[in-house]
This record gives C-alpha cells, structure tokens and sequence, in this order.
C-alpha cells in the first residue's frame, strides 16, 4: 500500500496540501452528503408510500427473529467489516416496527462505536486479504485528501460524510492516529445514525 500521511501533517491541517484541491474536494463531500440525504429521504418516503404494510411486516419479522442481538451483530459487521447490509437497514427496521425506539437505538448505536474500535486494531490485518485491499484503494485518495487538509479532525468530518466508516477507522489505526482522540472522535458517529433514524421516521410518515 501507498506511504501513510507524515505524523506531522496530521498534527498540522493543512500542511502539505495544495489548498484549492482540498477545498474544492470538501466542497465535494458536501454537495455528495446533500445529494445522499435528499435521496435517501425520498426513498424512504416513496417506500413507505407504496409499500409500508410490507416493510412493517418485514421489521416484525427481522425483530421477532433476531432481537437486539440481530440488530448489534448486522450493525457491527456492516461498521466493522463493510458489509453489504448497511446499518440504515436496522435503523429502518426500527422505525417500521413501530415499537420503543430508545433501546434498539442504544443497541445500534453501541455495536456502530464498537466496529469502528475493532477496525481501527485489525485494518493492517486485514489489508492481506483482497477484498479490503481494493475497498481501502477505492476510498483511500479521498480519506488522505481529508487527512491532509484536517489532520487528525479529518475523522470527525469523514462521520458526517459518505466516506464509509469503516474504511475511516480502518486508515485511522493504519495512520497511528492517536487512539485516545480516535475514541472520542467515533462518538460524532452517534449524530450521525440519530439523524437517519429521524430521517427515516420522516419519510414513512409522508
């Protein structure tokens, strides 16, 4: 893999960058985060429009199934090891079931945190097998562009951001962020899923 970012840089944003191509790269992240809320947001509102008696009864049955520990294991698997089934999945299940939100978002939100933990400890391990090769390779340009122009902020944007998280936590213990930081940095991914999980309320109320 390519030469991490300098230790210096990720203490001093901005350093060693050129400054219109990381300006014009988080004027980017932004318009693909709008771009990526609107679309979700319709999504949903259209799914619920046509099909909410079927959803309901989807997240019934993945709840009725698989419980809490149904939705912490998919969700730490998608924020720990990419994948396929996103967490949005188990935040949507939530909201068609109809039931008490607060303790399978507490669920959600936990097994999110912990993933990203466990990705930060084993992306160089990881790194030996091919499919994480080419799923750091085809995030990695945009993540260093943040590390570069943010230092080690740029894991409190890359949250906010499509970049997936995942591969953030990843590039982050690759990087030596500090681990400390990195702890507290992770919790902005709460937000993050709080907000979808309202998104998606919105929408299947529509």
């Amino acid at each position: 893999m390519d030469t991490p970012p300098d230790t210096d840089d990720l203490r001093h944003p901005g350093h060693g960058t050129e400054g219109g191509d990381a300006r014009g790269e988080g004027w980017k992240l932004v318009a693909q985060t709008l771009a990526a809320i609107v679309l979700v947001g319709g999504s949903v509102a259209l799914a619920g429009h046509f099909y909410g008696p079927a959803l309901r009864s989807l997240a019934l049955a993945f709840v009725r199934h698989f419980g809490l520990g149904g939705f912490f294991l998919g969700t730490f698997l998608a924020d720990g090891f990419h994948f396929p089934i996103a967490p949005q999945f188990y935040l949507l299940a939530v909201v068609s079931s109809g039931g008490d939100p607060i303790v399978p978002l507490a669920v959600i939100c936990t097994a999110s945190i912990a993933a990203g933990h466990v990705a930060y400890r084993v992306g160089g391990t990881l790194t030996r097998f091919a499919f994480f090769r080419r799923l750091l390779a085809r995030s990695r340009g945009r993540v260093d562009r943040l590390f570069a122009r943010y230092g080690i902020w740029a894991i409190a944007v890359g949250s906010v951001t499509p970049v997936p998280y995942s591969v953030l936590c990843y590039l982050s213990g690759l990087y030596r962020v500090d681990y400390r930081l990195f702890s507290l940095l992770t919790l902005l991914r709460i937000p993050r899923l709080l907000f979808f999980y309202f998104l998606f309320r919105w929408g299947l109320r529509l």
